[in-house]
């Protein structure tokens, strides 16, 4: 039996003065306007006719780039992440002489996410400020503020991805979830899997997977693995996802939840390096498999033996059920391995394959499409 998954983390900001920020943890500072006494400022606060006053109801939960992040890619955008919806909010952004940056602000996920796009690009290795002021039109306006530097300048990426593969080797990776669990289920991990390149065009491209058959060549025998469509804009780091992904192991078909893939290739395009994986997977479509490896397959025992090893079966994202394991896999690395994969749309249906099913035409097998 193989199995294979190969495995993208703010920081997290609080608001207003609520409650003290966990510096320890990397929090950013927040200032908020308002009286000392909780008194609002907006003309409605309780020593002001005696009504109650309109608090602000949400807070920053992600930033990226994280406060004090000396490594932000000059060419990406600035993401703050709220708990709820802030319209009207305001993003800007300020050199280390206090000098406006040009962009435009973009708000996504009704208010919840709001974007930053420099225009011109932000320049390398160069102190910045992001700052995010939001409940401006309650009496507990808040700010949120950021920090950070950006990369070296980037070489331009020249080398064509198309039709490489790359073997990726999960025995060396780090498996941080399922906690408790993930060195069970690695010991049962035999082989590797194949990353393959199908286009490689400016800012996209196009991945799917696929296992290997123990020596670092496809198994023709196993359906390969179409991944979403991949972003290239920050080459030579790429990112797939996040996206419901149908993936196969050894006939067994695995639905992984939000899958979100991302790494960097070698400006040679001969490696992968720092790959890292994160999706959730339903364990009610994984319960023949696991039952292989662990010895349970009923979907309410799974989630209580993951319990005992310190992971909780959560709410899947598909239907709110709470059946979804968490999956991270980090720093993952990967070889060129010289052949081109071929896409095989059907298990043991392949020209190539040996052991083809009999019910399988092999002579019209089915093409991916």
């Amino acid at each position: 039996m193989r199995i294979a998954c190969l495995t993208l983390p703010l920081i997290l900001c609080c608001n207003d003065d609520r409650g003290a920020p966990d510096k320890g943890g990397g929090a950013v500072d927040t200032a908020s306007a308002g009286a000392d006494d909780g008194v609002g400022t907006g003309g409605g606060g309780a020593g002001d006719g005696g009504e109650e006053p309109d608090p602000c109801l949400v807070e920053v939960v992600d930033v990226s780039p994280a406060d004090g992040a000396a490594d932000h890619d000059y060419r990406a955008p600035l993401v703050f992440t709220l708990d709820g919806a802030a319209p009207g909010a305001v993003l800007s952004v300020v050199d280390e002489a206090g000098s406006p940056v040009a962009g435009r602000t973009e708000p996504g996920d009704g208010d919840t996410t709001w974007t930053f796009r420099p225009d011109p690009e932000l320049l390398p290795e160069t102190a910045y400020i992001a700052t995010l002021s939001f409940c401006g039109n309650t009496d507990e306006p808040a700010s949120v503020s950021v920090a950070f530097t950006t990369m070296p300048l980037v070489d331009p990426f020249t080398c064509d991805l198309t039709g490489r593969t790359f073997w990726v080797d999960l025995q060396t990776a780090t498996w941080t979830e399922p906690a408790g669990v993930a060195p069970l289920l690695l010991g049962g991990l035999d082989n590797d899997i194949l990353l393959g390149v199908a286009r490689h065009e400016g800012a996209e491209i196009e991945i799917f997977g696929g296992a290997d058959d123990g020596a670092r060549a496809q198994d023709f025998c196993q359906a390969t693995w179409a991944f979403p469509a991949g972003d290239f804009s920050l080459a030579p780091s790429f990112s797939v996802g996040p996206e419901d992904t149908a993936v196969s192991f050894n006939g067994f078909p695995v639905t992984m939840e939000q899958l979100a893939i991302h790494g960097d290739f070698s400006a040679d395009c001969t490696s992968l390096e720092d790959a890292h994986l994160t999706a959730q997977i339903d364990v009610r479509t994984i319960k023949e498999l696991v039952g292989e490896l662990l010895g349970v397959d009923e979907p309410d025992t799974i989630c209580t033996l993951m319990a005992g090893f310190g992971t909780s079966c959560d709410a899947c994202p598909s239907d709110g059920e709470p059946y979804c394991i968490p999956v991270e896999v980090a720093d993952a690395t990967g070889a060129e391995t010289g052949a081109t994969m071929t896409c095989v749309a059907e298990a043991y249906c392949h020209p190539l394959c040996a052991r083809n099913d009999s019910d399988c035409d092999v002579a019209d097998f089915p093409e991916c499409e």
